[in-house]
Formats: C-alpha cells, structure tokens, sequence
C-alpha cells in the first residue's frame, strides 16, 4: 500500500501539479491559547496560535471564527493546477473565483478519473488553500472535498428569492462519473433545477439515491462533492 501510494503521489505530481506534506488539521471549539501568527490572505484572516492551531475569520462572512488544531499527523496536499490539467489530460477545466488549489492524493485521482470522460466544461470552486485549511467549510480541510459550477445552471432573482433553471443531464453525467471514483457524498440546494436533478439521478439506476444530500441555501450554486472512498471504485478507464 506504501508503494501505491508513493506511485500515486508520481503520477498525480505529472499530471496536476507539485506534492507535499501538511500538517493535518480538525476542527475544535473552545481552545485556549496564546497568538503567536496572524496574516490575511483573500478577505480572510488566518490567525495561527502557538503554531499548533489555526484560527480563521473573515469580515465578509456570517460564518464567525472557525478553530483547527494539529492533531500529530501530515497530510499530502497536491497542486491541482489548471494549465497542467487541460494540457496533460486535454480536459475541459477551470477555476473561477478561489484560490483553493490543492486536494488530498485519492480525491485528486478521483477527480482525474472522473474529468477525463466529460465532454462539456468543468468550472472548479477549489478544494482546499496551501496549507490545508479551507474557511469557512470543514469539509474542505486537508483536501477532502471539491465545489463545481452547476453545468447549464442559470440564476436568477434576488436571494432569497432566487429561481434556479436549466438542464441536468451533463450534471447527472458529472456526478456519475465522480461516484464511478468513488464519491460517497453530494451536497445540492432545492431549486427547481435541483429537484429536476435529484428526479434525474433517482430515476438512474447507476445512480445510488443515498449519495444525494440537500443543503440549501448554501449549495443552490455550486456542487459540493466528498467522502472519497478509493476501494469504491467501480470501473477504471
């Protein structure tokens, strides 16, 4: 298992970008401690506190403090980098408005798998910042979870009142093909487009209905995928 995953770490640094070791982070509440780091980075403020906890706020937020702390362990992050991804696999993919670049090991390999048979776009909300944190999410943190653009979404109308139209069926074919490499979890909203979207899922019978999961309002927008689970892998490419 070692060498697999040594080999997996080499395949992916070709594919998507550089790997490295991070520390890896939980998130607590209620920790006591003395400031010992603070620096800003993307409207976000990262406080680290005697270098074991990491405290994070932002003034354009209604999320508050969010608190990790190092639990004695690394985790590998990999630099999902976009020029490498279309110019290696010759997929169609993009970030728009994140600076969360860097994924776990097995979910960039899942996503890998599940990009190359996509013929549409794929528009990225990031995985998770350099050094394994992702504000305000803790799904996010070490790499453990991907957002994507709804493909053929449109919005409109002002929140809360907003209308969510479109069509699902490279949608349902993205989300497919991520369980394919073993994405155990979905998060959607509960538009109009997000039920056509659970109608169109259920009425699949590859599609396990269990995986589905609606969180509204906070994912009327994006996609939010996690619980990568490498031995779940149903058919490789």
């Amino acid at each position: 298992m070692k060498h697999l995953s040594i080999f997996l770490l080499l395949v992916l640094t070709f594919c998507v970008g550089e790997a490295f070791a991070q520390p890896f982070w939980q998130l607590v509440n209620n920790t006591k401690y003395n400031q010992s780091f603070a620096a800003t980075d993307n409207g976000n403020i990262y406080t680290m506190r005697n270098y074991a906890v990491l405290e994070i706020s932002s003034p354009n937020s209604n999320f508050g403090i969010q608190k990790f702390v190092k639990v004695g362990q690394k985790c590998f992050m990999v630099h999902f980098e976009e020029t490498l991804v279309t110019a290696n696999l010759n997929i169609d993919f993009s970030y728009q408005k994140t600076l969360r670049f860097y994924a776990s090991p097995d979910l960039a390999a899942a996503v890998i798998g599940a990009l190359i048979p996509m013929t549409h776009a794929i528009v990225c909300q990031g995985f998770a910042f350099d050094i394994a944190h992702c504000y305000p999410s803790a799904e996010h943190v070490n790499g453990l979870a991907l957002d994507t653009d709804y493909n053929g979404i449109v919005v409109t109308g002002i929140p809360p009142n907003e209308s969510f139209t479109g069509s699902v069926q490279n949608e349902k074919r993205f989300i497919n093909s991520l369980n394919r490499f073993g994405f155990r979890n979905h998060k959607i909203g509960n538009g109009t487009y997000h039920v056509d979207l659970r109608t169109a899922l259920g009425n699949d019978p590859e599609f396990a209905n269990d995986n589905l999961e609606e969180d509204a309002p906070l994912h009327n927008k994006h996609l939010h995928s996690t619980e990568v689970r490498i031995k779940d892998i149903v058919r490789v490419l």
